[in-house]
């Protein structure tokens, strides 16, 4: 399980977003980005946001 299914779950399971951000050392609006894409549309969608590397075009 990634590191952000595991966050949104933390969420889901109703811990704060503040507490979460502590816990897994992350910003509050990442998890609450995390949170909002994982409400919308599931792991697939909470993971699709992850920020990393973007590909030289």
């Amino acid at each position: 399980m990634s590191k952000q299914r595991v966050i949104v779950e933390a969420v889901l399971a109703g811990k704060s977003q503040g507490e979460v951000a502590r816990l897994y050392g992350v910003s509050p609006p990442r998890v609450s980005q995390l949170a909002t894409a994982g409400r919308a549309g599931g792991e697939t969608r909470a993971e699709a946001n992850c920020s990393g590397p973007r590909a030289q075009t």
